[in-house]
């Protein structure tokens, strides 16, 4: 009876735990779903500077969309059966009516009535706006994200497409002083040769040193005409001189003969 009773206990805190949890979730859920999101202008699209009304603040935003793009259908009127789409290149000045708008004509979804300024200057005021609809943007004072449920603002005012900033003239000069420098270092650079480079300038080709020993052996050797006589000289004084002394020996000889002949 115990054990059942534990077990008892163990399943009504898992449920508990798991309908807190549950829960939980559901409200964070609820809660992220009321938050409008932030989406950055998607690429091509064109970049257009605005004015948001909240309350009392105003901010000048620039890449402003309608979560990314600079245009949204699903626009409908009160008053026939037509779709609109809004284009932020078109529109002059975007006014809220009421932010909560009861549509007799389409009453199963929910719409802004608001009020639409043309460029042109036309004028459209009974247009349903869906409500969810979010205005995004960049604040140009702060640079941060901002973003608006449409039915949260008052009005939203165009300011055109958002100019290119250029820099000023002194700035720009000295950008190209600095790359005028950076590329006649680069070129200078370029021109010296390394340890290991081939090529050969006036200022740094120095000439192979000679080896000192073959210097003295190139100074120092006889040519090979000159070599060749002196051995030939030497050859031949040589047999001179053994002939020399042959003839002295004989005449040495001849001279103790011709005494011994005197005596007798």
């Amino acid at each position: 009876m115990i054990h059942y009773k534990i077990l008892l206990k163990r399943w009504v805190l898992f449920l508990l735990v798991m309908s807190f949890t549950c829960n939980m979730g559901d409200k964070n859920k609820s809660t992220s779903t009321n938050d409008p999101g932030f989406a950055r202008l998607a690429e091509g699209e064109g970049s257009f500077r605005a004015i948001v009304y909240d309350e009392n603040h105003e901010y000048t935003l620039k890449d402003v969309s309608f979560f990314g793009n600079t245009s949204v259908g699903g626009v409908r009127r009160e008053s026939d059966d037509s779709l609109t789409r809004l284009e932020l290149s078109k529109i002059k000045e975007l006014k809220i009516i009421q932010p909560h708008f009861d549509s007799k004509r389409f009453g199963d979804k929910d719409f802004v009535l608001a009020e639409i300024t043309s460029r042109t200057g036309a004028v459209i005021a009974d247009l349903l706006v869906p409500k969810k609809l979010v205005i995004c943007g960049l604040d140009e004072k702060s640079g941060l994200e901002k973003s608006w449920f449409l039915h949260k603002i008052n009005r939203l005012v165009m300011q055109g497409a958002t100019p290119l900033v250029l820099p000023s003239i002194p700035v720009a000069l000295s950008n190209s002083k600095e790359v005028i420098a950076k590329s006649s270092v680069a070129s200078t650079v370029k021109q010296i040769p390394t340890s290991g480079s081939q090529e050969k300038t006036k200022r740094t080709y120095r000439p192979a040193k000679q080896d000192k020993w073959e210097a003295f052996y190139k100074n120092n050797q006889m040519p090979v005409g000159d070599s060749q006589q002196v051995v030939g000289q030497e050859k031949r004084s040589i047999g001179g001189a053994f002939v020399a002394l042959i003839d002295a020996i004989i005449d040495f000889f001849k001279a103790i003969i011709n005494n011994l002949f005197k005596l007798f």
